[in-house]
């Protein structure tokens, strides 16, 4: 009997690094710390932003759990991604990391 399992899911944000201050339309980076799991069977897959209009910057950070039948090779997988973007309008933002459990990791940003 053949098993196969793939499944998404939110990968939990241990940490997020971002500057205090950027300059309006200066890219910039946004780093991503976390665990993504136990062994070889778990895997980053993307990191997707959005900007709102009240000035929130909300990070969702997704993995893949792939199992095929066979043991999954040890060794945690640790992740650290890295977002570039830029803010084309001036003011105090939030960044905001989604977590599994619908609460958030902030971090303030103010564009100049």
């Amino acid at each position: 009997m053949e098993t196969k399992t793939v499944e998404p899911y939110l990968i939990k944000i241990d940490s997020l690094y971002a500057p205090d201050t950027v300059n309006i339309k200066s890219v910039f980076n946004i780093e991503l710390y976390g665990y993504v799991g136990p062994n070889k069977c778990y895997a980053f897959e993307k990191a997707y932003h959005s900007v709102n209009d009240l000035h929130e910057i909300t990070i969702e950070v997704w993995g893949r759990y792939t199992y095929y039948g066979d043991p999954c090779v040890e060794g945690e997988i640790l992740m650290k991604e890295t977002i570039e973007m830029a803010i084309s309008a001036p003011g105090v933002y939030k960044i905001k990391g989604l977590q599994p459990n619908n609460l958030y990791t902030e971090r303030k940003l103010v564009v100049k």
